[in-house]
Order: structure tokens, then C-alpha cells, then sequence
């Protein structure tokens, strides 16, 4: 039996554009008056569509989902209280930006 595998890495680097930088200074007084850290979050790898839009030069902020373990496992599970913080915190900021 053979088995080839092919591909390669198909999203790039989610780059630190001063776009999104000015997009998060802007989330934070809200993140942080919902409960959440604030700050740039340490480098983690993985990938999302977030990675795509910053190389086309579109600001975003990612990983704004709810705390918890095991991502994309039988066993994951995220924490119901912080998943209403990051709603709440994001509904707040969405419903106060005119147009970012």
C-alpha cells in the first residue's frame, strides 16, 4: 500500500497590520469592562479566515471565542460565563462603532 500526501500551507500569517492594532485598542476598554485580559495575546500558530482578510490588509481581531479546552476534539468543551463576557463585550463595542 502507498499513501502520497500533497498540499502545503494554505493560509499565511496572521501579520500584525496597524489596522487591526487600532481595531483591538479600540475593543479593549470594552473587553476589559466585560471581565476579559486585554493586551496582545502571545502567539499560538494555527489558523483562521482572520489570516486571509489581515493579508488583503482588512483589519481583525481573532480569538475572541469563549475559553476553554480540547479544540476540535470528542472532548472539547468552552466556559458558558465566558463566552457570555466575549458577547457581551463585543455586542457592547459593535453596538457603539459608527463604522470602524
Amino acid at each position: 500500500m502507498r499513501v502520497e500526501v500533497s498540499g502545503g500551507v494554505t493560509r499565511p500569517p496572521m501579520e500584525p497590520i496597524p489596522a487591526s492594532q487600532r481595531l483591538r485598542a479600540a475593543y479593549e476598554p470594552y473587553a476589559a469592562a466585560s471581565g476579559l485580559q486585554i493586551g496582545e495575546a502571545e502567539l499560538q500558530g494555527g489558523g483562521s479566515d482572520a489570516n486571509l482578510l489581515v493579508a488583503l490588509g482588512v483589519p481583525c481581531i481573532d480569538g475572541l471565542g469563549p475559553h476553554g479546552e480540547y479544540f476540535h476534539q470528542v472532548r472539547e468543551w468552552c466556559s458558558l460565563a465566558s463566552l457570555r463576557n466575549r458577547t457581551a463585550a463585543l455586542a457592547w463595542f459593535l453596538a457603539e462603532q459608527s463604522a470602524f
